[in-house]
């Protein structure tokens, strides 16, 4: 038999208080070292089988075609991240465990003279796809244009160049808060380049008519604010669309504000329907 440790501790103190340097006494019992009760190093019990891992795997591009090397992506369930880095070729795959939903992030970043904005789609891990690499192809990230100040007290409107527009109000609760400036971009995106798990997650099964990346993701206003955006050509004036934000957390849409088709092609909102969160922003029509 095998003694377990409590066990084992209580044997050897007997033994020591009855030997023969201890007064001599004869115990019978036979003389067993300490070492010869401890369970070999391998023999532990029953283990728990090793969690299986499975990866969601991508190519990172930019809106050129050319590779993002280094690039950073988050992926998050509702219980934790993980995160990988694209090698020298734009390649790059992220370790999960738990079977889901889980959001796919390519992370804002600025290398080799170039801005590019965040990319922000849902994806899922299904049993069948346990212990095997997700390939999620191409996932294209936007360039976006100048930076421009935000300063929640003071307001005013930023032109964010590319024919869009914020216009933020004076004391304008921003959260979360800004204890500085943000510095904020933009870029169009083309509704072909979208990645197809994003495509896929609108509601209705809807077609995007406009896309649009605003930076930072997660900025979001308690009051909706005022906008101006470039608008596709195809729609006729007066045609109302619904702006749906990827949320930076969980990856589902949220509907974030409606905007309007105006004699100039343009967007705007209607009155008391502005935007009320920046990200990666999709159009459908209402």
């Amino acid at each position: 038999m095998r003694l377990q440790r409590p066990h084992l501790l209580l044997a050897t103190l007997l033994l020591w208080g009855c030997s023969d340097d201890n007064g001599g006494a004869d115990t019978g019992l036979p003389d067993v070292g300490v070492t010869d009760t401890l369970p070999d190093k391998g023999d532990q019990g029953p283990q728990p089988d090793a969690p299986i891992t499975s990866e969601f795997c991508g190519q990172l591009v930019d809106t050129t075609g050319a590779n993002v090397a280094g690039g950073d992506v988050i992926v998050c369930n509702d219980v934790e991240c993980n995160t990988g880095t694209a090698d020298g070729s734009g390649a790059v795959c992220v370790q999960v465990i738990k079977l889901g939903d889980y959001l796919f992030h390519a992370t804002e970043r600025e290398a080799a003279g170039k801005h590019l904005g965040d990319v922000m789609f849902p994806v899922a891990l299904s049993a069948a796809e346990v212990g095997t690499k997700v390939d999620l192809g191409t996932v294209t990230m936007p360039l976006l244009g100048a930076k421009v100040k935000l300063d929640p007290q003071s307001g005013g409107t930023l032109d964010l160049g590319g024919g869009a527009k914020l216009t933020v109000p004076a004391g304008a609760t921003v959260l979360p808060p800004l204890s500085t400036e943000a510095d904020v971009a933009f870029a169009a995106l083309d509704t072909a380049m979208l990645h197809s798990k994003l495509v896929a997650a609108l509601p209705g099964g809807k077609s995007p008519q406009a896309a649009f990346v605003i930076v930072p993701v997660g900025v979001s206003f308690t009051t909706p604010i005022s906008f101006e955006l470039p608008g596709p050509s195809a729609l006729a004036v007066g045609t109302v669309l619904e702006i749906y934000r990827v949320h930076n957390e969980t990856g589902k849409l949220e509907l974030k504000g409606e905007a309007k088709v105006d004699s100039s092609d343009k967007l705007v909102n209607e009155a008391g329907k502005g935007l009320s969160a920046l990200g990666v922003l999709v159009l459908v029509e209402k």
